[in-house]
């Protein structure tokens, strides 16, 4: 997935990636690049990669609640061979970033993970509970209250990565090989 222009992407309802083998090459756009904003993300598949875009899914609630629970990008059972590199997830009113259920091989690299919404005193960075392999390095966890992040899961490779401005419970590790 390529793009020739620039801008804000509004979605209304979840943007599901469930078909495998696809790449969504952000940095092809023109300057500024391109924001995904209305709602969450969810990648439920294999062998994706997913570089150089924005994901701001606010407080709004399509679904006719007054406020929603959204995470900027959510990493389901199926989910295999994922790469998260160079992306900005802001404005989650959840987790900016969700991995749960058994997923296999995550690598994610160069993110900026930060100002999630506290709403319902949930200003998380993330959650990553379940069993798989991730790798986790040039992450910048930034202005959150929680969960910066919080990891259950199988084996977690966590180095180089940035906290800045943490919240209560900034690292929390249990479980983890």
């Amino acid at each position: 997935c390529v793009f020739e222009v620039s801008g804000i992407i509004e979605i209304n309802d979840k943007l599901v990636i469930k078909n495998p083998y696809i790449t969504i090459a952000g940095q092809t756009a023109p300057d500024p690049g391109v924001m995904i904003y209305g709602d969450g993300t969810v990648i439920k598949t294999h062998n994706v990669l997913v570089q150089h875009l924005g994901f701001r899914p606010g407080d709004a609630d399509y679904r006719g609640n007054e406020i929603g629970t959204h995470d900027c990008i959510s990493l389901t059972k199926g989910s295999d061979k994922v790469v998260l590199d160079h992306l900005s997830l802001s404005w989650g009113s959840d987790e900016n970033l969700s991995i749960y259920g058994d997923v296999g091989e995550v690598t994610i690299r160069n993110l900026l993970i930060s100002d999630a919404l506290n709403i319902r005193e949930h200003a998380f960075g993330g959650l990553m509970y379940g069993e798989g392999t991730i790798s986790m390095s040039g992450t910048l966890f930034a202005n959150l209250d929680q969960r910066q992040p919080k990891s259950q899961i199988g084996k977690l490779l966590y180095y180089n990565n940035l906290h800045y401005n943490r919240g209560l419970r900034y690292l929390q590790f249990s479980n983890t090989k």
